[in-house]
């Protein structure tokens, strides 16, 4: 395919005519010694201009064709909604990620008064999760990772939201929940972690792992109780309790 076919007809014929006038004027000019001059600068501009348009013709179309999906039928609008999905879902796990779980918990605070401000935060982080990193390896302990979301996806309610936080620790958003309520499910999550998670790339058997999870949990009112961050600050606390305590158990709390 020659240089020119690449390009749509009417960018194709631009270019050639202002190539062919630059040419034929300065020729011209060289034959025509009078005034030539004059002849050899309106070539040029005659020309540039044409030049140029083609150009921007071209640009133009290279940057729409960049901004469109590939093989796609110019769904820009699809384009900017699976970027936006992208930028709120954790890329290991599939999860939600830590910006999702601001705009949630922005959006449920606003929306307190139809939820009676009942929310329990329930933040779950795997026990000893770094000796499995140093004797198996990264690869073993994000197959890991991603095994556990999958119970405790499949274990919650749709209107829950599940989060990767960062590493090791995950966080459940449970709406319309009191402590009572939010340490059942917990105890939910610790018991299905419990099971045996069988991870290929251990060993030619396929080793089974024996995994123990910490879940520090906290109900929280968004009408009367603190605000997000500190909400979050005294959820990790219960945590630290958790883990400070051995592990694989649940501590709970009121937020204050």
């Amino acid at each position: 395919m020659s240089f020119a076919s690449k390009r749509k007809p009417r960018e194709s014929m631009l270019w050639i005519v202002g190539i062919f006038l630059i040419v034929v004027m300065v020729l011209a000019a060289v034959v025509v010694r009078e005034g030539s001059g004059v002849w050899i600068v309106t070539a040029l501009a005659v020309g540039a201009i044409l030049l140029i348009t083609a150009l921007a013709h071209d640009l133009l179309r290279r940057a729409r064709k960049a901004l469109l999906p590939v093989g796609g039928g110019g769904d820009l609008a699809q384009l900017i909604r699976s970027l936006v999905v992208e930028s709120h879902t954790d890329f290991l796990t599939g999860l939600h990620n830590r910006r999702s779980y601001d705009q949630f918990i922005s959006e449920i605070t606003r929306a307190s008064s139809q939820l009676g401000g009942r929310v329990a935060l329930v933040l779950i982080d795997i026990d000893r999760f770094k000796s499995i990193n140093d004797r198996y390896g990264h690869p073993v302990g994000d197959a890991v990772l991603k095994a556990l979301s999958r119970r405790w996806h499949d274990a919650v309610r749709g209107s829950d939201l599940l989060v990767r936080m960062g590493g090791d620790e995950f966080c459940l958003v449970l709406t319309g929940v009191g402590l009572d309520e939010a340490l059942v499910v917990a105890e939910k999550i610790r018991n299905i972690s419990t099971a045996s998670l069988i991870v290929g790339g251990l060993s030619a058997e396929r080793t089974a792992l024996e995994l123990t999870v910490s879940v520090g949990v906290l109900a929280w009112s968004t009408t009367q109780g603190p605000g997000a961050a500190k909400a979050l600050d005294q959820a990790d606390q219960a945590l630290y309790a958790a883990k400070a305590g051995g592990g694989n158990q649940v501590v709970g709390k009121n937020a204050v």
